[in-house]
């Protein structure tokens, strides 16, 4: 591969990059009557489709404090979105559920997602091994390029 086509798919790569880095800003409704935040839509996705989560396991599996993930608990509650309750059998641990109203944010966002991915997964299925495995190990060398560095 030439340099100029390598240098030209990073441009492409990391501008795809940053429009993924500002829908974290974004929001959307989701089918509710309160703005909803990409980021707050993830977690409410965690919850979701667990039924339920501690603000531990939620922390957990997005690599930040519990702090922050209470903070964003705090405005979904005040959203009418989520409810934390203490969980009876460990009184230290909250357990955070959806609402009705979280619910359907949570349902919107999935129909979302099973559309957009539907064409991504397409594209992907029609790949050859051979290409599929190029990508895959692009992204993962990113990751790990990520991890060592930021």
């Amino acid at each position: 591969m030439k340099n100029n086509s390598a240098d030209n798919l990073l441009d492409n790569y990391y501008s795809l990059m940053h429009q993924i880095m500002k829908t974290s800003s974004m929001k959307n409704k989701f089918g509710t009557d309160v703005d909803i935040y990409t980021s707050e839509i993830h977690i409410m996705d965690v919850i979701g489709r667990r039924g339920a989560a501690s603000i531990s396991e939620i922390a957990e599996l997005y690599g930040v404090s519990k702090a922050a993930i209470s903070k964003t608990i705090d405005k979904l509650e005040k959203k009418g979105l989520a409810v934390k309750t203490i969980d009876p059998s460990n009184l230290s641990r909250k357990i955070v559920q959806l609402t009705s109203k979280g619910k359907t944010a949570f349902d919107f966002h999935i129909r979302y997602h099973e559309e957009y991915h539907s064409e991504i997964l397409d594209y992907l299925n029609g790949l050859s091994e051979a290409e599929f495995s190029a990508i895959n190990n692009f992204i993962e060398k990113n990751k790990k390029v990520f991890t060592e560095h930021f």
